[in-house]
């Protein structure tokens, strides 16, 4: 499952989080690794398309789903938005109607 990719990422470019799951893929390249975040899981690259397909999920779809709930990010850290546990739960609500 995992690809040529990790050989050529700088690490100097990315996350520390994206970093360790980098190190912790190329251990474990069949095994989709999740980071756990406080209350939040964190997933990268192949690992993130397989979850979402598994869960018939875009990320599109995502986005206007939070976009039709006018949710606002309880956090930012860096191009992520973080969003309370109930926002969530609407969204998971939403997503499965």
């Amino acid at each position: 499952m995992v690809n040529n990719q990790l050989s050529i990422v700088n690490f100097k470019m990315t996350t520390p989080v994206r970093q360790q799951y980098l190190s912790v893929k190329k251990q474990y390249p069949d095994t989709i690794v999740f980071f756990r975040l406080g209350d939040f899981y964190e997933t990268f690259d192949e690992d993130a398309r397989t979850i979402a397909k598994a869960l018939k999920v875009s990320d599109g779809k995502v986005k206007k789903v939070i976009a039709e709930l006018k949710l606002k990010p309880a956090e930012k850290k860096g191009v992520c938005n973080l969003y309370a546990p109930k926002d969530i739960e609407r969204i998971k609500k939403q997503l499965s109607a």
